[in-house]
């Protein structure tokens, strides 16, 4: 959409999974064409503990 600055497209994804990724891109594509611009908000929390009971686990998934 050449010119069109008002455009835009949201698109929830679980960057964890491969594939929800990728119906992201294939929207982004399908909607548009192409993709010129990509915002990445991902994360997650932790669960609330003191850090020295949150399991290593749940930190990892959380780095990760």
């Amino acid at each position: 959409m050449s010119g069109d600055s008002g455009s835009f497209l949201a698109s929830p994804a679980d960057v964890a999974d491969e594939r929800s990724v990728d119906r992201a891109f294939d929207l982004a594509i399908e909607e548009y064409g192409r993709m010129d611009l990509l915002f990445n908000n991902a994360g997650i929390g932790t669960p609330a503990v003191q850090m020295d009971e949150l399991e290593v686990a749940d930190w990892r998934r959380c780095v990760d």
